[in-house]
């Protein structure tokens, strides 16, 4: 959802200073209902500030869902990593498990698998979109701009959306496909010590 409304926030972004803007104003005054047509005259103005507004919405959101889901990501890390290590270890070390054990072992790796990664595609949606932002904004009309006042804040904007917002869990490791590839090897690193150890105890 968030990804999407940043899709239709780099579309109006992309139409400032063009002649499709005054339709796109009208549509969001109609949906917005915020009213910003009594206080800005210049409806350049009025529509600019009526982007930036949505744009800073989006960023308290993002912010928002962070904080309330820092700990359940953080400890869907964990779990990810610990379910996946003990699940394969469980498969390939124990010589006497039966096939339905198995195929349980293989449906709780592949649940806590999965789990992970449809956050981390989420995230990886939300911040791919989100680094369009400034392509969209860089690319519309507005060098030809002739209120100097608005073209500084245009920059300004310009410049605060090239900080990307991103799905994290405490700033530690930030919802991605890079990052769920980092759990899959820490896993199997994981695996790989304890399925040693118990070799090397076995032996003795």
């Amino acid at each position: 959802m968030t990804g999407y409304q940043y899709y239709l926030l780099e579309l109006c972004l992309g139409q400032i200073n063009s002649k499709n803007m005054l339709e796109y104003n009208k549509s969001l005054r109609r949906h917005c209902q915020d009213k910003l047509e009594e206080i800005y005259k210049d409806e350049l103005k009025e529509y600019f500030v009526r982007c930036v507004r949505h744009h800073q919405m989006l960023l308290r959101y993002t912010n928002t869902i962070n904080k309330t889901l820092n700990p359940l990501e953080l400890c869907q890390l964990a779990y990810s990593i610990c379910a996946i290590c003990f699940g394969i270890l469980r498969i390939t070390y124990l010589n006497d498990i039966s096939p339905t054990e198995i195929i349980i072992s293989i449906v709780y790796i592949i649940g806590f698998t999965m789990q992970l990664l449809i956050d981390c595609i989420l995230g990886t949606i939300l911040y791919n979109q989100a680094s369009l932002l400034p392509d969209y904004i860089f690319s519309n009309n507005w060098e030809n701009l002739e209120n100097n006042i608005l073209k500084k804040d245009i920059m300004f904007v310009l410049t605060h959306a090239q900080r990307i917002p991103q799905f994290n869990a405490y700033g530690l490791y930030d919802l991605n496909m890079m990052s769920f590839l980092k759990v899959i090897k820490v896993a199997f690193s994981f695996y790989t010590v304890l399925s040693a150890i118990g070799t090397r105890n076995s032996e003795i």
